[in-house]
Protein backbone atom coordinates (compact mmCIF):
# COMPACT_ATOMS: atom_id res chain seq x y z
CA UNK A 1 0.00 0.00 0.00
CA UNK A 2 1.26 3.49 -0.87
CA UNK A 3 2.02 6.02 1.81
CA UNK A 4 -0.76 8.49 2.46
CA UNK A 5 -0.24 12.02 3.64
CA UNK A 6 -2.77 14.17 5.43
CA UNK A 7 -2.04 17.88 5.53
CA UNK A 8 -3.73 20.71 7.30
CA UNK A 9 -2.69 24.34 7.66
CA UNK A 10 -3.38 25.94 11.02
CA UNK A 11 -3.28 29.70 11.43
CA UNK A 12 -3.52 31.52 14.73
CA UNK A 13 -3.51 35.13 15.85
CA UNK A 14 -2.61 36.53 19.26
CA UNK A 15 -5.65 37.14 21.41
CA UNK A 16 -4.51 40.66 22.32
CA UNK A 17 -3.33 41.55 18.77
CA UNK A 18 -4.64 39.41 15.92
CA UNK A 19 -2.14 40.99 13.51
CA UNK A 20 0.56 38.84 15.18
CA UNK A 21 0.09 35.40 13.69
CA UNK A 22 1.55 31.91 13.82
CA UNK A 23 0.95 29.29 11.14
CA UNK A 24 1.63 25.56 11.14
CA UNK A 25 1.25 23.00 8.43
CA UNK A 26 0.56 19.61 9.91
CA UNK A 27 1.65 16.77 7.72
CA UNK A 28 0.92 13.23 8.82
CA UNK A 29 2.37 10.45 6.68
CA UNK A 30 1.31 6.86 7.09
CA UNK A 31 1.22 3.64 5.12
CA UNK A 32 -2.43 2.93 5.96
CA UNK A 33 -5.72 4.79 6.28
CA UNK A 34 -6.13 6.75 9.47
CA UNK A 35 -9.08 8.53 10.94
CA UNK A 36 -9.32 12.25 10.10
CA UNK A 37 -9.75 12.82 13.83
CA UNK A 38 -5.97 12.34 14.14
CA UNK A 39 -5.38 15.77 12.57
CA UNK A 40 -7.94 17.33 14.86
CA UNK A 41 -6.30 15.73 17.89
CA UNK A 42 -2.85 16.97 16.79
CA UNK A 43 -4.27 20.46 16.32
CA UNK A 44 -5.70 20.39 19.84
CA UNK A 45 -2.38 19.23 21.32
CA UNK A 46 -0.47 22.00 19.52
CA UNK A 47 -3.04 24.50 20.69
CA UNK A 48 -2.84 23.31 24.30
CA UNK A 49 0.96 23.20 24.40
CA UNK A 50 2.04 26.29 22.53
CA UNK A 51 -0.82 28.60 21.77
CA UNK A 52 -2.42 29.62 25.05
CA UNK A 53 -2.34 33.29 24.01
CA UNK A 54 -3.62 32.64 20.48
CA UNK A 55 -6.93 31.92 18.83
CA UNK A 56 -7.55 30.21 15.52
CA UNK A 57 -7.77 32.28 12.37
CA UNK A 58 -11.27 30.89 11.85
CA UNK A 59 -12.28 32.29 15.25
CA UNK A 60 -10.71 35.65 14.43
CA UNK A 61 -12.50 35.80 11.07
CA UNK A 62 -15.81 34.79 12.67
CA UNK A 63 -15.42 37.40 15.42
CA UNK A 64 -14.65 40.11 12.85
CA UNK A 65 -17.70 39.09 10.79
CA UNK A 66 -19.84 39.22 13.94
CA UNK A 67 -18.45 42.65 14.86
CA UNK A 68 -19.19 43.99 11.37
CA UNK A 69 -22.69 42.53 11.49
CA UNK A 70 -23.31 44.04 14.95
CA UNK A 71 -22.07 47.42 13.72
CA UNK A 72 -24.32 47.19 10.67
CA UNK A 73 -27.31 46.29 12.85
CA UNK A 74 -26.61 49.21 15.19
CA UNK A 75 -26.49 51.58 12.22
CA UNK A 76 -29.77 50.16 10.90
CA UNK A 77 -31.40 50.53 14.34
CA UNK A 78 -30.17 54.13 14.61
CA UNK A 79 -31.48 54.89 11.12
CA UNK A 80 -34.86 53.34 11.99
CA UNK A 81 -34.99 55.24 15.29
CA UNK A 82 -34.33 58.54 13.49
CA UNK A 83 -36.97 57.70 10.88
CA UNK A 84 -39.51 56.85 13.60
CA UNK A 85 -38.63 60.04 15.44
CA UNK A 86 -39.10 62.07 12.27
CA UNK A 87 -42.48 60.43 11.59
CA UNK A 88 -43.56 61.05 15.17
CA UNK A 89 -42.60 64.73 14.99
CA UNK A 90 -44.43 65.08 11.68
CA UNK A 91 -47.56 63.45 13.12
CA UNK A 92 -47.38 65.69 16.20
CA UNK A 93 -47.07 68.77 13.98
CA UNK A 94 -50.02 67.68 11.83
CA UNK A 95 -52.14 67.05 14.94
CA UNK A 96 -51.19 70.42 16.37
CA UNK A 97 -52.14 72.15 13.11
CA UNK A 98 -55.48 70.32 13.00
CA UNK A 99 -56.26 71.27 16.60
CA UNK A 100 -55.34 74.89 15.93
CA UNK A 101 -57.48 74.97 12.78
CA UNK A 102 -60.39 73.40 14.67
CA UNK A 103 -60.03 75.86 17.51
CA UNK A 104 -59.92 78.84 15.14
CA UNK A 105 -62.94 77.63 13.24
CA UNK A 106 -65.15 76.91 16.23
CA UNK A 107 -64.02 79.53 18.72
CA UNK A 108 -64.75 82.22 16.15
CA UNK A 109 -68.31 80.90 15.58
CA UNK A 110 -69.08 80.13 19.16
CA UNK A 111 -68.45 83.39 20.84
CA UNK A 112 -70.10 84.02 24.13
CA UNK A 113 -72.61 86.86 23.94
CA UNK A 114 -72.54 89.24 26.86
CA UNK A 115 -75.31 88.58 29.30
CA UNK A 116 -77.32 91.56 30.44
CA UNK A 117 -78.72 91.29 33.83
CA UNK A 118 -81.95 92.99 34.34
CA UNK A 119 -82.93 93.85 37.77
CA UNK A 120 -86.61 93.60 38.47
CA UNK A 121 -87.92 96.14 40.81
CA UNK A 122 -90.94 95.63 42.77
Amino acid sequence: MDNQTYKKKLSFGRIDDDEKTVAFTISVSCNHDIDKQVLTDIELVINDLFLKDYESQESIDERKRDEKLAEKLLKMEEKQRKLDEKKSKKAEQENKELVEAYQKKYTAKVSVAPVKKSIKRK
